[in-house]
């Protein structure tokens, strides 16, 4: 979970106008800017994989995805996946719930009081693992909002329905 995204870029607000298209690694995603790109170690329980990690941030609010290639034979568990990124920023997962996107299993949750480089917000998450051709792949999307318990605008559905996973 990234709650330190927020910050630097322009202090409005994304608009729907700003929606564009991203090819990333494995999938297409619409979201409101051109994202920086950057390979994240992430450390899991059968060893640390490189996530590719794309951000689109302004002053107010971030939006994230992730792809996360596992290693073969791992276990991905959606529910603890959420609670060690929420534990990540100090919060709590809310309104966590199992469902599924593009037939694959997926889990989704807020975390209304995260905190990480002194800033407090919201951070709206799913996350979705994609298994096919004996690979895996866990996949996230991430809306974060400067302020505790804050709301998630439309343009957050609109980015997790825009999801193609190739």
């Amino acid at each position: 979970l990234v709650l330190g995204a927020c910050g630097g870029g322009a202090g409005n607000h994304f608009a729907a106008g700003d929606m564009q298209t991203v090819t990333g690694d494995g999938f297409t995603v619409q979201m409101p800017g051109k994202p920086a790109r950057e390979t994240v170690p992430i450390p899991t329980g059968a060893g640390t994989v490189q996530a590719s990690v794309y951000t689109v941030k302004n002053d107010h609010e971030a939006f994230l995805v992730s792809a996360s290639p596992l290693p073969a034979g791992a276990r991905a568990d959606l529910k603890a996946v959420l609670s060690g990124g929420a534990s990540a920023v100090s919060g709590n997962v809310r309104d966590d719930a199992a469902t599924t996107y593009q037939g694959y299993p997926a889990r989704e949750g807020r975390v209304p009081d995260a905190q990480n480089n002194g800033g407090k917000g919201t951070v709206f998450v799913r996350v979705i693992l994609v298994a096919k051709g004996g690979k895996q792949v866990l996949y996230h999307l991430q809306y974060v909002r400067k302020g505790a318990d804050a709301t998630a605008p439309a343009l957050y559905k609109q980015f997790l329905a825009s999801l193609k996973i190739q």
